[in-house]
């Protein structure tokens, strides 16, 4: 029972954390727009997109810091875990030096190089030297949520989270309306993540009294870490070559201003696939644990069970967006934006939806069963083929490019996700596509082609959200008809309702 309580303050901790974030953007965003102009809008974007790329330098360490926290903190020896943790912080605190010191090396080049207009060309050098900093506070955060991931205080993690966007959106806000541009709006969220820092390593205080500063260096734990590097590393190097490319040919090809056409969908595709993600990440320390200690039969059941909840979750979340993108975007963004963004909304949601009900719970079935190398190959040929479809389709079909080389990519999807289940895992390929796909996806498909065929009548908010409810609860009610969400996560949930 006390497990099943944890799952629930994991699920719900998680959802809230991807959730609020997502509120604070949804109703923050028409106004930084309308304010900075799409151009200045564009910039803070590519800024955050360099700070993407630079997350390479990390080497993937957060995997194999939440394994050895969760070991140390199993065993409650807290001077082991404050000598992993200061050994570990001081790495991080290194790569985030070196990175910043990228940063301001290449700032001009890079002015040059992704298409800035010229007038916009000093807020921009000063947005991107802001970037060196913000590079420092988004790897220290990094370190942060592998911590207390490790330490199954997934709550912790995503308060911290919650906070940086809370205070970065506000106070970029109100810097915006005392004249200071995108320099003050993208000031406050580098602002936000140094305050994230002292949070983290405030919390983790306790832990460094009882570890020694000197040496520099601690070469126990780097040679534990070493070892894990190379596949996290694969990981972060294809994450950072293949992922963006997206928006950074987009600027370079189309121009800034569409950057923040594009940013838009991609903002709505990434944050509902992030919040199923979010509330499912404890999926792959329960996989690990079935596999290490329960026969294939029982592993296969527990990933039904999961891998229908996820395309459920999915198809309750995406499928309405998808029904009526256009109308969201008209209501919340309005004007060019949205008439320009629409089509490439629709193409994105329709590939994350698709992709999140194919993997989200394979990768960690992949990963938990020991499979890291396997995985790590597919990361890179999915890559690849983002990458290629990028270059072939955003010069011929602009925007709507990108969201097409998503839906290119799904075929690789499809092909992982049934040779991985035959060949891989060991389980019935035709049992597990009946049970965890198609019957959560045909419902909801067939609800929302009907939502689909009223969005003429949604033209307001109002109207949004009662046609979202509408659409919920029934998709809720015929899943409970049907058995589409089983006992797992009903426990979950109650469990966690119920006074103790």
């Amino acid at each position: 029972m006390k497990d099943i309580r944890r799952i629930g303050v994991n699920m719900i901790s998680g959802g809230a954390g991807y959730l609020i974030p997502m509120a604070i953007n949804l109703f923050s965003t028409p106004y930084v727009i309308k304010n900075l102009g799409k151009e200045a809008y564009g910039i803070q974007t590519l800024a955050n997109v360099i700070i993407g790329y630079l997350v390479v330098a990390d080497m993937g360490l957060d995997i194999p810091i939440t394994k050895k926290v969760a070991e140390y903190f199993g065993k409650e020896s807290d001077t082991q875990v404050g000598r992993f943790l200061m050994a570990t912080i001081k790495m991080y605190f290194l790569i985030g030096a070196m990175g910043m010191a990228v940063v301001f090396i290449f700032t001009n080049p890079l002015i040059s190089v992704l298409a800035i207009p010229e007038r916009f060309f000093a807020e921009a050098r000063i947005v991107f030297y802001l970037t060196a900093f913000g590079f420092l506070g988004s790897i220290v955060n990094m370190w942060g949520r592998a911590v207390y991931n490790g330490m199954h205080r997934y709550d912790i993690a995503n308060g911290v989270s919650i906070f940086n966007n809370l205070f970065g959106i506000l106070t970029g806000i109100f810097l915006i309306m005392k004249g200071y541009g995108v320099v003050g709006f993208f000031s406050a969220r580098i602002g936000s993540f140094l305050i994230s820092n002292i949070l983290y390593l405030s919390i983790a205080s306790r832990y460094f009294a009882k570890a020694n500063f000197f040496p520099f260096i601690d070469l126990e734990v780097w040679h534990y870490l070493k070892k894990q590097i190379g596949y996290g590393f694969s990981l972060r190097m294809s994450g950072m070559i293949f992922s963006r490319m997206d928006q950074t040919l987009i600027s370079s090809w189309l121009g800034v201003a569409m950057v923040t056409v594009y940013s838009i969908p991609v903002l709505i595709a990434n944050t509902l696939a992030g919040l199923i993600s979010s509330i499912m990440h404890f999926a792959f320390p329960m996989a690990s644990a079935l596999h290490a200690s329960h026969s294939i039969q029982e592993l296969e059941n527990f990933y039904i069970k999961i891998s229908k909840f996820i395309t459920a979750l999915a198809t309750l979340i995406f499928i309405p967006f998808l029904a009526v993108g256009d109308k969201f975007l008209a209501v919340w963004i309005g004007g060019p934006i949205a008439s320009q963004s629409h089509a490439v909304l629709a193409l994105l949601l329709l590939a994350f939806y698709f992709n999140t009900c194919l993997t989200t719970a394979l990768v960690s079935f992949v990963v938990g069963t020991g499979q890291l190398q396997y995985f790590t190959k597919y990361s890179i040929a999915r890559g690849i083929v983002l990458l290629t479809g990028f270059i072939v389709f955003i010069k011929g079909f602009g925007i709507e490019g990108a969201g097409l080389s998503y839906l290119a990519a799904l075929l690789l999807d499809i092909g992982f996700f049934a040779y991985t289940v035959r060949k891989k895992l060991m389980f019935n390929l035709a049992r597990l596509t009946a049970q965890a796909l198609l019957k959560p996806m045909i419902p909801g498909l067939v609800l929302g082609a009907l939502l689909y065929q009223f969005k003429d009548h949604v033209n307001t908010w109002l109207e949004l959200v009662l046609a979202g409810v509408a659409f919920s609860i029934t998709y809720i009610a015929i899943g409970l008809k049907i058995d589409i969400f089983g006992d797992l996560e009903k426990k979950a949930i109650f469990t966690l309702l119920k006074r103790r």
